[in-house]
């Protein structure tokens, strides 16, 4: 689909849930390809797969193709990612929207974060946490807190010395840095 805002769904009131559903190739002018919202939202995958692939947002003509899958509106909003009963979220597009919204991770199962939650602060007990793409990134978050349980997967170039990053900012401010092995 294309519109303004949430290419595919848009919420702008009560809870949303979705689950075990793909999004690909949704478009919107201004933000959230594939869903914007206002409300808290569930994303979850129960014995399935939840996938976000080829979101782009495009505010005109001259400017570049964004990779925005989710726009999360309001500082108080949460985005919930449920990967339960071995169940896979995978964003290979960005999630964004105003500064200091939550991000929860839960589930047994795993979240493939291909790309980054932008001004998001991050939390949760997921079993797997995989940013392993074949891509070395900086992911950046407003915080982070990661149960002691989560398994992390990342990339790792031995010959290069180099591996992703994750980066705790506040604001314009970088409160820690660190690579995590």
């Amino acid at each position: 689909g294309l519109s303004a805002n949430g290419g595919a769904l848009n919420f702008s009131s009560g809870s949303a849930n979705i689950q075990n559903t793909i999004f690909e190739n949704n478009k919107a002018t201004t933000h959230g390809a594939a869903i914007y919202t206002t409300q808290d939202l569930t994303v979850t995958a129960d014995n399935g797969l939840t996938s976000f692939s080829g979101n782009t947002v495009k505010e005109d003509e001259e400017a570049p193709s964004l990779a925005e899958a989710v726009w999360v509106q309001g500082d108080s909003t949460t985005l919930t990612l449920n990967a339960i009963n071995d169940g896979i979220i995978t964003l290979n597009d960005y999630v964004d929207g105003t500064t200091g919204y939550d991000t929860v991770l839960t589930g047994d199962g795993t979240i493939n974060l291909y790309n980054h939650l932008k001004h998001s602060d991050l939390s949760g007990d997921v079993a797997s946490l995989n940013l392993a793409n074949n891509t070395i990134k900086q992911y950046s978050f407003n915080n982070l807190i990661s149960d002691e349980d989560t398994l992390w997967a990342i990339d790792v170039n031995a010959s290069a010395g180099t591996a992703d990053s994750v980066n705790i900012t506040s604001g314009d401010e970088l409160l820690t840095s660190g690579t995590i092995t």
